[in-house]
């Protein structure tokens, strides 16, 4: 379609009016949500509003949201024109469904815990649905969710849920792209938004847990060139989001299908679905409508949640240095390592209990009262102890098998254990109670939970194990509001927006091996991760540092290096390091400490690592973007690799770039630093660099 231009005098960006046809296009898109919506309400908060409103068939929906100061908008809804059929299986639409609500708003606002809350109900027959929307005191980030609940005498089952529907469109709506991430190797997917074509993100349960196996994670981007909604799902199961461009906006439907729900709603009985959770950003700058999008949900999740403020630890775990081998003897001896190292976090991994079950001291690696005398030892020299759980799995040593195993019975071959009824058993307490008893036996300052939770199938269904679960974790959140938890899941299967706001760090990926091609494993994740992620989630490890030739300081340098994009931890035998490794991890530890002040902001420049590239990287700015740090890393090119980047968001001023590696510092202005004009070089034979770049005037 032809567009007609102008240009602004004195150097401005050009601007694009579009052409009358698409003028009446947004005309026409805009009095259809006003006509289809005519009795609305404002859910508001100081900075940002929802426009809420019910069609005509009785469907309560978003209209539209804007930016209360400027009258911005960050989305429109683009079509009314939503029925029955796209909020519940057609078994539980009434054949003779009245549409009385029609003639009234159906939202209700009420304000509780520091949130603005919009909530909207209709019953249909035995079933009362409820639309709710939450928006925070501060802003453009709300949460939507979905609740079922059974007023009839009869068992309700509900083949499919949903999450949320709506098609929404930005008001000057360029070429948009969807952006989403694969689960476990954290790659970037950006696909073109086409009219009538549809992109399909899901997991199912464990899909995550399968390396390429298709599945994705919960958060996507949809955007143009000036504006963002950034989705996340507060949810622990299977989920499906089908999007899909059409000609009066982009439409998307969130749903959990048939396999991951399974759900039987008993008379009296109410679930609530995934909270889908929308920020919307007016910033064309990547790195800061990321910050922007990080910082409000951090703000939302301390709102949720009292816990452990975002940090930067250095963190010992056992694991790949000697698996289940683990004694009183090898704790003492790393103890007597480490304090160098000056390590934050000593975590006990898999094998210090019975069995799983048994949270007891395994009494053939360890005499009575050895091991908590070794972490009370860890404890007093000021380094917070972990310790490793998977409380859904029990032992079972015997033929009869007690009503609290799940059925069908789910049998875990690696913890040889069976899986707990979750959603049949108060399993919130039973968790609580589980904790609770770590505590007391042990100094426990840090819980690292794993493993598989729950079966394809189960008695009550995969979604009410979910829940089940989901509200166990709050419970535990809520009950120890000191407690750091660590959320592993065998790498990476359970990130979501609800384990985010809980967790203080995810381990995002297993992989026990060493050196090259595990730094290159390293750096490609959580280039990844950090794009949904902020850097003090994402867990990288470093493992048996001294299998790598001590000769060869540079693959060392970059191996350490690979774990400082988030949180650094380190897997090795401390006393088989030898002097010569030892000094250059101590240096690298140094410069993981420096690099946290920048880190925290979460603002940041990728590089992301694709196949021929000469490098890969990031570039950290903290938080008034005053200094910064160069993050190099050496990837498809030998030789002596010259790099030209640009520090966009660097302001206006003198600053001293310092190559850490050589020691060189050199002066530079913002305006070069931020055109390209500076070069920053990897020399043959370098496998990674680090350049700080700080503001002078500071």
């Amino acid at each position: 379609m032809k567009r007609n231009h102008y240009r602004i005098s004195g150097g401005r960006k050009h601007k694009l009016l579009y052409s009358r046809t698409q003028s009446l296009f947004f005309i026409i898109i805009i009095a259809l949500s006003h006509c289809a919506g005519k009795r609305s309400t404002e859910l508001k908060n100081d900075e940002f509003s929802l426009v809420l409103a019910t069609n005509s068939n009785g469907i309560p929906f978003i209209k539209k949201g804007y930016w209360q100061e400027t009258g911005k908008i960050a989305f429109l809804n683009s079509s009314a024109n939503y029925n029955l059929r796209d909020w519940l299986p057609q078994r539980l639409i009434p054949l003779d469904v009245m549409q009385t609500n029609a003639k009234n708003n159906l939202w209700k606002i009420e304000k509780s815990d520091g949130l603005f809350r919009a909530v909207a109900e209709r019953t249909f027959d035995q079933l009362q649905v409820t639309w709710k929307v939450e928006l925070p005191e501060k802003g453009s980030l709300f949460r939507m969710s979905v609740r079922f609940s059974n007023t009839g005498e009869q068992d309700c089952p509900v083949e499919w849920f949903p999450a949320w529907t709506a098609t929404w469109d930005f008001p000057f709506p360029k070429k948009k792209t969807l952006k989403y991430w694969q689960a476990l190797s954290y790659k970037p997917q950006i696909d073109s938004l086409q009219t009538d074509r549809t992109v399909t993100l899901f997991s199912n349960v464990y899909s995550s847990d399968r390396y390429q196996s298709n599945g994705t994670l919960p958060f996507w981007q949809i955007k143009n060139q000036s504006q963002s909604l950034f989705f996340s799902l507060s949810w622990c199961g299977g989920w499906q989001a089908e999007i899909s461009e059409r000609k009066n906006g982009t439409h998307f439907q969130i749903t959990l299908p048939r396999d991951e729900t399974q759900l039987v709603l008993k008379p009296g009985e109410t679930v609530e679905g995934p909270v889908v959770n929308v920020f919307a950003s007016f910033n064309s700058k990547p790195p800061d409508s990321r910050a922007d999008w990080m910082s409000q949900r951090k703000q939302s999740s301390f709102q949720l949640f009292d816990k452990p403020n975002n940090w930067y630890p250095l963190i010992y775990n056992h694991w790949y240095a000697v698996r289940f081998n683990l004694s009183s003897t090898f704790i003492r001896n790393q103890l007597d390592a480490m304090l160098p190292y000056h390590f934050d976090v000593f975590v006990v991994d898999a094998g210090w209990y019975n069995n799983v079950g048994d949270w007891t001291p395994n009494r053939h690696l360890f005499k009575k009262g050895e091991f908590e005398s070794a972490l009370r030892t860890v404890k007093n020299h000021g380094i917070k102890t972990g310790i490793w759980s998977c409380p859904w799995l029990v032992t079972v040593d015997h033929d009869s098998f007690a009503a609290e195993i799940q059925e069908p019975r789910f049998y875990n071959k690696f913890m040889h254990a069976y899986a707990l009824d979750l959603a049949g058993i108060d399993f919130a307490t039973r968790l609580t109670q589980h904790i609770s008893n770590l505590k007391k036996q042990f100094p426990v300052d840090w819980w690292k939970y794993d493993q598989e939770l729950f079966g394809k199938t189960s008695r009550e269904g995969k979604m009410k194990n979910v829940i089940a679960l989901q509200n166990a974790l709050i419970k535990v959140r809520q009950a120890f509001p000191d407690l750091n938890i660590e959320n592993c899941m065998s790498g990476g299967r359970m990130i979501n927006e609800l384990t985010d706001q809980i967790a203080q760090s995810h381990w995002i990926r297993d992989g026990g091996r060493s050196g090259l091609q595990h730094a290159r494993s390293n750096i490609q994740e959580a280039l990844g991760a950090i794009q949904f992620l902020a850097p003090s989630k994402v867990q990288r490890w470093t493992n048996r540092l001294n299998e790598i030739d001590e000769n060869n300081s540079e693959l060392l340098k970059m191996y350490c290096r690979s774990a400082m994009i988030g949180v650094w931890g380190i897997s090795t035998d401390l006393n088989k390091i030898s002097a010569k490794q030892k000094k250059i991890i101590l240096e690298e530890i140094d410069h993981y400490r420096k690099l946290a002040a920048l880190k925290s902001s979460s603002r940041y420049e990728i590089m992301y690592p694709v196949e021929g590239a000469d490098v890969a990287g990031i570039i950290f700015y903290d938080k008034k973007k005053s200094n910064a740090t160069i993050l190099l890393f050496r990837w498809d090119q030998k030789g002596r690799i010259a790099k030209n980047l640009k520090l966009d968001l660097l302001k206006s001023a003198k600053y001293r770039v310092t190559n850490i590696d050589t020691q060189e510092a050199k002066t530079f202005q913002g305006k070069n630093l931020r055109d390209g004009t500076c070069t920053f070089v990897l020399t043959e034979g370098q496998f990674s660099a680090l350049y700080f770049i700080n503001n002078m005037k500071i």
